[in-house]
Parts: structure tokens; sequence; C-alpha cells
């Protein structure tokens, strides 16, 4: 992935802070990673004894925990000990029901605790195995929930390498917790823009931030040309999407061919994004469902961020036009536009959204 440059005047460009104004609060706080203000100005600080530290206006403290773990402390020789093994709070966000959500680092566990110290996970594996180093969890306005994972690697400290990128991101929503985008060196934390439109995403060992946008998914007859839209889109728009799915759906000859052998993916990488080449195989009677192929598939793990429900669909549609060229009797001509302009609508039989399909038109003449 590639830090993207967006042109356009520097928001920090004559920022300023009054030293004045900067003081402390808190105190005998254990690394507290991470922070949450409420509008009344109460503060709540990650804790590594295992929860939050409540830090009121007026300056009261109150450690809320399930079950406190005295056992971290930096200073003596059970540091190394007290970063690498147990309890570890790091990122914090609210839940919905004013809850707080922990991406608890030590226990490779997304967390939610009450305000009064009860506590349940709410993840802990994905795809059968364990979630790895729960780096930071943020919510959107939809009430997703986004977690990164940091790396597999354990202990987490023979992950400090500019060359080991295992890091991931995972989207929980109504549909479940999948991974969206991987292939991060230490991923930290993740922000949106204000409209929520790009997630950008911290890479400790990295050294720099990812943008990661939207989707274009194309489907596709075949997996070795390219799709006539996906044509006419750079010659007409100039443009070309930072990802871009090309979809090959094929029918196979039984009833019904199971998720699991949904089919394969190719990654090519290019200057500025990347293309992802797809085939997904469909029994005679099963649903030619692309949206959901592509959440079964898990093509976000390739690198962007691909969520089915946010992406653009691009059809290739050809309008055809009959001319007095040889090679075709002119009845069969007819025939043949009668039964083209009732075909089903592909729209329709690869259950595209209607609001987020665009069709990209040639003519024939024939």
């Amino acid at each position: 992935m590639r830090t993207r440059h967006t042109p356009g005047d520097n928001p920090l460009i004559g920022f300023q802070v009054d030293p004045s104004e900067i003081g402390r609060i808190g105190n005998d706080l254990k690394r507290p990673e991470c922070i949450l203000a409420e509008r009344d100005g109460t503060l709540w600080a990650a804790d590594a004894r295992g929860g939050v530290m409540r830090i009121g206006r007026d300056g009261s403290q109150q450690l809320i925990v399930q079950t406190p773990d005295s056992r971290f402390d930096l200073s003596g020789a059970n540091a190394a000990r007290s970063l690498l093994s147990g309890t570890l709070p790091n990122g914090l966000a609210f839940a919905s029901n004013g809850d707080i959500l922990i991406s608890n680092f030590g226990t490779n566990r997304l967390e939610q605790m009450s305000r009064s110290g009860e506590t349940k996970v709410l993840l802990d594996r994905i795809d059968g195995k364990q979630l790895g180093k729960v780096n930071f969890v943020l919510r959107d306005r939809k009430d997703r929930i986004w977690i990164t994972i940091s790396t597999m690697v354990n202990p987490w400290s023979d992950a400090i390498s500019s060359s080991l990128a295992d890091g991931s991101v995972i989207l929980i929503d109504p549909k479940g917790p999948r991974i969206v985008a991987d292939g991060f060196r230490f991923a930290n934390e993740i922000r949106f823009d204000a409209n929520e439109e790009w997630l950008y995403i911290a890479e400790t060992t990295g050294k720099n931030m990812n943008r990661l946008p939207g989707t274009a998914v194309y489907p596709h007859l075949g997996e070795h040309t390219v799709p006539l839209a996906l044509r006419l889109c750079v010659e007409r728009n100039h443009a070309l999407h930072e990802q871009v799915i090309i979809v090959s759906a094929q029918t196979a000859d039984v009833p019904h061919v199971p998720w699991r052998r949904y089919g394969r993916c190719r990654r090519y990488d290019r200057r500025g994004g990347q293309r992802v080449v797809a085939a997904a195989t469909f029994g005679f009677q099963d649903r030619s469902d692309i949206p959901e192929a592509l959440h079964r598939a898990n093509v976000g793990v390739l690198e962007n961020n691909v969520d089915p429900d946010s992406a653009f669909y691009y059809l290739s549609r050809i309008t055809l036009r009959r001319t007095h060229q040889p090679g075709m009797s002119s009845c069969r001509k007819r025939l043949f536009i009668v039964l083209a302009h009732h075909a089903t609508s592909p729209a329709d039989y690869l259950y595209l959204p209607d609001e987020r399909t665009i069709v990209m038109r040639s003519q024939l003449d024939f």
C-alpha cells in the first residue's frame, strides 16, 4: 500500500497551540494508551490493570475493572512481562448503549465493559483462528465496529520489523465479523474522515499512513480479457478507481457449489491502486449473487478496504443495431434483436443493487 497525498490546502498550516493552555490531568495512571472524552468533561483512559480509569471534570478518579490486575510494572525487572503477557487494554470506543469497547492487546480480544465493570467478550476468533494482537477499535455512524490487528506473531515484540506485513482490519456489522483489509506493517490506530468515506490506517513499523478508498466491481464473462465497461470508463471518464475487482461468474454443471469452493483470486498491483481478478463458480440452481459471493470470498483480505455493500458495480451493455452488412439474414437479425431486448437484466440476474449499479453502453452494428 502507498501513502496518498490529496491536493488542496493543508489544514495544519498556521495551526498553533498556546503553551499556557496545556496542563496535566490524572495521576497514577497505568499506560493510558487511549482516552475518550464526553461532553460534560469526563474522561475515560485505558488502564493496564484491566479496565479504564474514569476521570471526572473535578479531577476525581475511579478505576473501573472487573478483576484488577496489579502485576503491571514498567519500572522493575518485570517490565517486559508486563507488556508481553496478561491483560493490556489499548484502544477504546463508546458502544451505542454507552458501554466501553476495549481492544485488549494483551488478551487478543475485543471486549465490552459496562460503566460499572461487567465485561463480556465480543470477539476473540475469526475464521476459526485467534484474532492476534487487537490494537484499536472504532465505531462509525452506522454502528459498525472496526478493529485493527497489529500482528499474528506472539510475542508481539518479534513483529517490530518493517519487513513483516501481517496486520489487518476487521469489520463487524450485522453480517458478522470479517477481514476487509490486510498486509499492514503493525496496524495501529484507524480513523475516518468527516464524511466517513476514507479510512486512515497508521502503520507503526511502516512509518506511514494509508488511506483506503471505495471499490469498483466489474462482472465479466472471462478472466483473461478486459470488461467493456472498464474500457469505456477509462475512455470516457479518463479515470480508474484505486481498486478494481473483475468478477468472472461461471455456472457449473452441478446443482449447487459450496461457498468454500467459491473460486480463486489474483491480484495485479499498479501505481496508485490494484486490480483483482476473481473467479466465482455457481451451481445451475444457485443464486448468482455477486455481492454475497464477494462477502463469502472475503476479497477484502487481498489488500484494500472492500465492502460489497458500498462498492459500485459496472455492467457492460451492448445495444444492437441492424444494418445491411452481410453475414446474417435480415429475419435472423430481427429475431436476435428481439431476444436480446427481452433477455433478463444482468443486474437482476447477478443481484446487484440498483442504486449502485452503473451501465456502460456501447453500440454494435451487424
